[in-house]
Parts: structure tokens; sequence; C-alpha cells
């Protein structure tokens, strides 16, 4: 049984890039951070053509002779309503984010560290944050560890002709959190625990 196991874990074997980037997409230059957020929110989750190059292209084309990528909420917020989205930010408690992701996710929040960056919260549980960050890929971080980063800063976004890819979303969540109980699960087995 086992043995039945484990070549199942493994026949499906991906490599780690691929696997850490399934369900986010990864920044393409060093200050690209909020444009990944934005295509890979529009693309990925809400089906709406994007990539970073193009809303750069699009929306940025006076910053691009100075390499300057960079975006504020504010930026992030016209980009989004040309696109047809509705958006809002907000200032949140770790409590308020667990509640909006619940109905809105993803959401789009802001770290502090490192010296500002975004990412998408696709879903908590249990104190377990599910983060598609342009940087990392989809990780999950502990409550501590993600509020160590965030800046409290959040913004909302949907279209009312669509509804958001809640499919991928759970994907997202059976992948890294199944793995992670996998790995528990492997490791209490070598450790003489009985269990599975």
């Amino acid at each position: 049984m086992r043995l039945f196991l484990l070549l199942l874990v493994f026949s499906e074997t991906v490599d780690r890039e691929s696997l850490r980037f399934a369900y986010s997409t990864e920044q393409g230059f060093d200050t690209s951070c909020g444009l990944t957020t934005l295509s890979c929110l529009m693309d990925r989750y809400w089906g709406v053509p994007s990539d970073e190059v193009s809303l750069a292209r699009d929306f940025l084309a006076e910053r691009i002779a100075g390499g300057d990528l960079t975006v504020s909420f504010a930026d992030m917020a016209a980009i989004l309503k040309a696109k047809g989205f509705s958006c809002k930010a907000y200032q949140m408690t770790f409590d308020q984010l667990e509640k909006a992701v619940a109905g809105y996710a993803p959401v789009i929040v802001h770290y502090d560290k490192p010296e500002g960056h975004f990412a998408l919260v696709l879903a908590i549980r249990d104190g377990s944050v599910l983060t598609a960050d342009p940087a990392e890929g989809t990780i999950s971080k502990g409550q501590a560890a993600f509020e160590s980063l965030w800046s409290g800063n959040v913004m909302l976004a949907a279209l009312s002709d669509r509804t958001v890819n809640l499919e991928l979303i759970e994907e997202a969540k059976r992948s890294v959190w199944g793995r992670g109980e996998l790995l528990d699960r492997a490791a209490l087995e070598g450790a003489g625990v009985a269990g599975w």
C-alpha cells in the first residue's frame, strides 16, 4: 500500500520551479511586482488576458524609459478600472483580511518589507496564509510571518460580467496545503508514528 502511494505521488512529479509558479506569475523585472500581481489577478483568476509587459507599455509608457516599473495602489486602481474592474483599497486587520479573503479572493496585499512589495492572498486557513507572490511563487506563510511583512493595506477587485476562477484557487489550496499535509504524515511515519 505504501509503495502504491509513493508511486502515485511521484508519477505526477513536476519540477520545483514549475510547481512554485503554477498558481502565480513570476515577475520579470526587479521592480515589477505590482504589475505582475495585477496581470496574475486579471489573467489567471479573472480570465482577462494580461501580462506585465503589456500593462507597463499601456499604462506606464512615460516611466519605462527610466526603467521604473513600480506602481502604487492608485496606479493599480487606475489600471484595474481601465480594464473594467471595480476596485477599492482598504486598511485592514488580519481578522478583517481573513473575512475579505473568504468572500473576495484573490485579494491584493501590500508588504512593507522588502521595500514595498505586492502579492495576492488566495486563502487563509488555521492561521496559514496562502499567497501567490510574484517573487516567491505560491506559498503558505504562518500568520506571524505574514503579518511581519504586511502593511495592512489591501485592494479588492471584481468584474461585474465574470466570476473569479474559484477552481484555480481550490487547486492551489490542495496543491500547497495538501503537499504540506502529505509531508507531515511522511515525517510522522518516518519517526515511527502510526497513522497512514
